[in-house]
């Protein structure tokens, strides 16, 4: 017995006569155990009522890169920047409307006012000579400078501009600086010229054009001290049914009711002071604007078709 070997113990599962595996009988014992444990694994614990929801933070989008991640939010940020300016870029107030009997009201129901119309009139006469006359007079008080600027220089830093009652600024460096009389913008041209960060100090051009269209109703004043106010505004335009002031434009604009009301106003407008600068009073210009874009492929267009007839001409030659 001792020179044979011992069989490895293997494990065998009986099968039922038609082959499935054999059903396990558990003891009642053994079952207990087991429905405990099963049902102890099924109970969830109780949601505490006190504990608030987490928030759940938006996942960044893997496909983005660092570099477009920043240029979003840097664009989140200008955005936000623009709408808090145009809220405060802006004050206008309308006068309430006179009370009129109600047959007054009846027969205005259906006919559209003046007011409402966009009327396009062009301007001729004396009131195109005095239009004229305004704008050089305006001109001669106004430079285009252009600063030199670099791209470490922030956005939003102030140029300062010695004597200047209004700065329009622009982008890249490129101001409108207008000055109280024509004899202070004449003295401060040499003081411009002489500062280092100034690149262009150029006058603003005068082109009299005899064909002007104006709305008659609307009447403008730029270059509008800083320290302006819309009371200001208000004293000195009673008359006026609606005036919008946009100070970050150094802007005013009066809506009138009337043609006629504008026209007086226009023309009593010529010596108009505010904080002791000249000021410019002129109406809105309607005029349409030449579409450069139309014409540039108007131009392409005839330049190909010669070219195509002078290929066909060469070859009815042959």
């Amino acid at each position: 017995m001792g020179g044979k070997e011992k069989k490895k113990a293997t494990s065998v599962k009986r099968k039922n006569p038609i082959g499935e595996p054999a059903k396990d009988f558990a003891s009642p014992e053994k079952k207990a155990r087991n429905d405990n444990k099963t049902s102890a694994k099924k109970k969830k614990p109780p949601i505490n009522e006190n504990k608030t929801a987490k928030k759940v933070l938006p996942e960044n989008n893997p496909q983005k890169t660092d570099q477009e991640v920043v240029n979003e939010s840097k664009k989140q940020q200008k955005k936000a920047k623009v709408g808090k300016d145009s809220q405060a870029s802006a004050v206008s107030k309308v006068k309430p409307a006179k009370k009129k009997s109600s047959l007054v009201k009846e027969s205005t129901k259906d006919s559209k006012t003046d007011e409402a119309s966009l009327d396009s009139v062009p301007l001729t006469g004396d009131l195109l000579k005095i239009y004229q006359k305004r704008k050089a007079e305006r001109n001669a008080r106004c430079f285009r400078v252009i600063i030199r600027t670099s791209e470490e220089d922030e956005e939003d830093e102030e140029v300062e501009f010695e004597n200047a009652v209004c700065v329009r600024s622009l982008n890249n460096g490129f101001y409108f600086v207008n000055y109280k009389s024509e004899e202070m913008a004449e003295k401060m041209k040499s003081v411009l010229e002489e500062r280092d960060d100034v690149i262009v100090v150029n006058r603003m051009q005068n082109k009299e054009i005899d064909n002007i269209c104006i709305n008659p109703f609307r009447l403008f004043m730029e270059n509008v001290p800083v320290q302006t106010t819309f009371e200001d505004l208000e004293k000195l335009f009673t008359t006026a049914s609606e005036v919008v002031y946009m100070p970050n434009r150094c802007l005013a604009h009066m809506i009138y009711k009337s043609k006629e009301e504008a026209e007086k106003v226009f023309r009593e407008a010529d010596d108009i002071e505010i904080h002791g600068a000249k000021m410019t009073v002129l109406y809105v210009d309607n005029t349409p604007k030449r579409n450069w874009r139309k014409e540039k492929l108007q131009k392409i267009k005839a330049v190909k078709k010669k070219k195509k007839q002078k290929k066909l001409q060469k070859l009815l030659a042959q």
